[in-house]
């Protein structure tokens, strides 16, 4: 803390409210002492007993909850720390602002918390919004994570997907154990990255489909050890490229896609999905989005999935894959040729 030197001792009365809103909480107090001490070293203000004790009874006739007996603390802050860290989250998930203006805004409201207000973000890279609709239970699974990575522990959960009700259901009854290394907020989704026991190589799971989540009592496997570790730094970035999209006309459109790949719809268009057919190994949904996001997602996995209506959607579509079959074609003949 910058050291301030004050002269005015009608400022006594603020600098102790001060001191107890950085310095206290309930399970943190003070005693007239440590007060004296603190005035001192923080602002040069030299005082006795009895003139600690009046200003925090000034304080008090101010509605200041000061307890007198055990020690002096703030009782009741402007905000607590659970609304401080549901301050920092809607920070974290803000679109409309810079990454810079996201940090100074984090910062401003982490100064709001006393010294023992240490919010969990450090694990967290690349801050995106998040769209699924069960944020406290995807918190809870992160801050199971978050102390995991920092205990260095194993973890062990049950992987997730969709079926075509859109319900999420367990891929196979055995956990799989995962030695957890970061988070990272992306693509609307967050994604953990880690290394599951006995592979070699990194692998990325969504948090929203992770389950019964353990942390357990095993060492994680130190990240050095992992001969094919290579952790992107733009991996949030890359992830995040699909949400670049103009500001575009509504549109609803049919896709029709194979069972394996229903994820990727509800990455892209959340829950705006409807189910109107379906065979052993396709479905064919209804779907209302940007005209061009729809566009881009049938281009994107265009080997994969088919949009069948509508028709106007479906020939610009062709135009587009017109445009690059003649682009990577003239390529093709160049080499030919030479």
């Amino acid at each position: 803390m910058e050291q301030i030197f004050v002269t005015d001792k009608r400022s006594l009365n603020m600098l102790i409210l001060q001191i107890l809103k950085e310095r206290t909480d309930k399970e943190h107090r003070l005693r007239q002492d440590d007060i004296i001490r603190l005035l001192e070293v923080n602002y040069d203000m030299k005082c006795d007993r009895r003139s600690v004790k009046n200003n925090i009874l000034s304080l008090l006739q101010f509605g200041y909850q000061i307890p007198l007996k055990g020690g002096y603390c703030l009782l009741e802050r402007e905000f607590t720390n659970d609304e401080l860290k549901t301050l920092i989250d809607g920070v974290e998930f803000l679109k409309s602002i810079s990454k810079t203006q996201k940090m100074r805004l984090l910062e401003k409201i982490i100064k709001m918390g006393n010294m023992y207000f240490k919010p969990k973000i450090k694990y967290i890279a690349g801050i995106e919004e998040i769209k699924n609709n069960d944020k406290s239970k995807i918190r809870e699974t992160i801050a199971l994570i978050d102390g995991a990575i920092e205990q260095r522990r194993q973890i062990k959960f049950i992987e997730c997907q969709y079926d075509s009700n859109f319900t999420l259901l367990p891929k196979t009854d055995e956990k799989t154990i995962v030695n957890p290394y970061q988070i990272f907020a992306a693509n609307e989704n967050y994604y953990l990255v880690g290394n599951i026991e006995n592979a070699e190589s990194i692998s990325y799971f969504r948090i929203d489909l992770i389950t019964d989540m353990e942390v357990l009592k095993s060492a994680a496997k130190s990240k050095m050890e992992i001969k094919k570790y290579r952790l992107p730094k733009n991996l949030a970035e890359n992830l995040s490229l699909r949400l670049a999209l103009k500001d575009d006309e509504e549109t609803e459109a049919k896709i029709k896609i194979p069972k394996s790949k229903i994820e990727i719809l509800l990455d892209w268009f959340g829950g705006n999905l409807e189910t109107v057919e379906e065979t052993e190994e396709n479905i064919i949904v209804l779907i209302k989005g940007k005209e061009e996001a729809i566009k881009r997602f049938a281009l994107f996995y265009g080997d994969s999935i088919e949009i069948l209506e509508p028709q106007n959607l479906r020939e610009k579509i062709l135009a587009s894959a017109e445009k690059m079959i003649k682009m990577y074609g003239v390529k093709c003949d160049a080499k030919t040729t030479s």
